[in-house]
């Protein structure tokens, strides 16, 4: 296997071919988004999915919940559910692209690495906690998939034949790194991590709602001290703060990608009193959300 600098200037080569080209960037790859950034335009923002993400070239900082992270290549992101996320793709230009190839989970491909490695007791125990959002350095064998998986891309007559085997070892090199068995605990039947992650889904699936979590924490079986309790811990933040995080997520993104006035981002997210959505999101952005807009709309130019 070639080196790992080697390894990541591959990936990085192959994901400037995919993302400059549109014939190629339409590819066939299900579950597989290749990310290209030309301006370090500060904290965009989106609700991202459940997903393994690999960074090849450049920085990303990401605001997730109320803590930041600054991580950049050869780095993997391990996303467990669908979670806000502010971002910036740092020093990010035409000449000097931020690079990233993302593969969304499919739970029933990740069930089936999970038995797979439990059957054969390769699941590595480890120190570290279940949380929602963690990173940890992609070794080479990682590295390797990913970039075979980037070479589907370029060679779509392939994928339909090989994309499965080769998302599967990226699922079996995930789950066997450092952080895959606290991971994988988020996938298990049963666990408490498992049913805040399933909590977490309904949230996001529902948080333009009014929201009760006693009720939440009843549906996916848990009391409500529990549920609480471990939600902080798995989340990093209280549910109420999540619900709060990915309703203004989601208005930012209304108001700057598809020009929502802000009454309208408002009431689409939840708020009933454009007057509280304001006071919120001046709390969680810094400024009211017209004046946001138009900083972000100038940085943009």
């Amino acid at each position: 296997m070639i080196g790992r600098s080697l390894l990541i200037q591959s990936l990085a080569v192959n994901l400037e071919k995919i993302t400059s080209a549109p014939q190629i960037s339409s590819h066939p790859l299900e579950s597989v988004r290749f990310i290209r950034r030309e301006s370090d335009r500060k904290f965009g923002c989106l609700i991202s999915k459940p997903s393994f993400a690999l960074v090849v070239n450049g920085s990303k900082k990401a605001l997730v919940g109320d803590e930041e992270f600054l991580y950049g290549n050869g780095v993997c992101l391990l996303t467990g559910s669908f979670m806000p996320d502010s971002f910036e793709a740092v020093g990010a230009s035409k000449t000097n692209p931020f690079l990233a190839i993302s593969l969304t989970i499919e739970p029933k491909l990740c069930d089936q690495a999970i038995a797979f490695l439990s059957d054969k007791e390769a699941l590595k125990s480890g120190a570290e906690d279940s949380k929602m959002f963690s990173l940890f350095e992609a070794d080479d064998g990682l590295l390797d998939a990913f970039l075979r998986l980037s070479e589907l891309a370029l060679h779509p007559e392939h994928a339909e034949l090989f994309s499965d085997i080769v998302k599967r070892e990226i699922y079996l090199r995930v789950l066997t790194s450092p952080l895959g068995r606290a991971f994988s605990q988020l996938y298990v039947s049963g666990t408490a991590e498992n049913k805040i992650r399933r909590a977490v889904d309904w949230l996001s699936a529902h948080f333009s709602q009014p929201i009760d979590h006693s009720s939440v924490a009843e549906k996916v079986g848990m009391s409500t001290a529990s549920y609480y309790r471990r939600f902080r811990e798995i989340v990093g933040s209280t549910p109420s703060q999540f619900v709060r995080n990915l309703r203004l997520t989601e208005a930012k993104r209304l108001m700057i990608d598809e020009q929502f006035e802000a009454a309208q981002a408002c009431y689409r997210v939840g708020y009933d009193s454009p007057t509280y959505f304001s006071r919120e999101f001046r709390n969680m952005f810094g400024e009211s959300p017209s004046k946001h807009v138009k900083r972000i709309a100038a940085e943009m130019q």
